[in-house]
């Protein structure tokens, strides 16, 4: 009987020690997947903030790349401020970023997108079999403000139009000359469109400044020298030859020519 007694005491035992093995292995485990759960939780905070950091680093490599380049083309009084967008994942390492330009010295403020990983810049990433811009797409998708058009010079459209493009330009910059050229394609035979120049003549295009004027001085007389300018076909001319060829084609030289160095066409640059 102390046998039964015995061994019942030991099958208790044994199975108390079975039982308390199984709640102490699912304790374990269960404590196991807690500290899993803890560190990966306490480890997406450093990769998250790891990121930020990066980002961080990254929005300050561009500003100093791009600031330290402007310094070095004697273009002072520009600031710029840079926001980090999207990380594009057909492209290791690169972002879509926005860039905010302000131009105290000219009292101009103006966005741009680009494509960088802080060191390279690319002008944009083109799908070839369907042909779509990535610049463009991703732009629209990110590019909503008021577009203030008072003072601004109409180039193409109708003034009291509800649909409103604003080209921040350079009659001298390549870009600047390919999406006139697009734009313009785009919205040809549409009735409720306006294009209007806000100009932003760079100090590295020689003939900038006096294509932007030629343009305003034209457009007071009612010519529209645009299409024209943006060609390209007047590069190679001294200024004083480019001067003399459109005063012709104002029709009237004297008046042409004051008109270009007046405050009325000043304050339009």
């Amino acid at each position: 009987m102390s046998q039964k007694t015995v061994r019942s005491n030991n099958n208790d035992y044994v199975k108390s020690e079975e039982r308390f093995t199984k709640i102490f292995g699912i304790f374990k485990i269960r404590r196991l997947i807690t500290i899993v759960l803890a560190a990966a939780f306490f480890a997406s905070i450093a990769i998250a903030n790891a990121n930020a950091s990066e980002l961080d680093k990254l929005k300050n490599t561009i500003e100093n790349n791009f600031s330290e380049n402007l310094q070095k083309r004697g273009m002072s009084g520009i600031k710029l401020d840079v926001e980090i967008l999207k990380q594009l994942e057909m492209l290791d390492g690169f972002y879509f970023v926005k860039v905010n330009i302000n131009n105290e010295a000219r009292g101009r403020k103006a966005t741009d997108y680009i494509i960088t990983n802080g060191t390279y810049l690319l002008p944009d990433v083109i799908n070839i079999s369907e042909g779509k811009s990535l610049k463009s797409n991703m732009a629209f998708l990110y590019d909503t403000y008021d577009v203030p058009t008072k003072g601004l010079s109409l180039i193409y459209g109708n003034r009291n139009a509800e649909n409103v493009i604003v080209d921040i330009s350079d009659f001298q910059c390549p870009y600047c000359r390919k999406a006139h050229d697009y734009i313009k394609e785009k919205v040809k035979g549409m009735d409720d469109v306006a294009i209007y120049v806000a100009h932003m003549p760079l100090q590295i295009h020689d003939k900038a400044v006096i294509y932007a004027k030629i343009f305003e001085a034209g457009k007071i007389m009612g010519k529209n020298f645009s299409d024209e300018l943006y060609s390209g076909q007047y590069d190679n001319m001294t200024k004083d030859k480019i001067i003399e060829t459109f005063a012709e084609k104002s029709g009237d030289k004297k008046r042409f020519k004051k008109l270009l160095d007046s405050e009325q066409v000043q304050q339009k640059l």
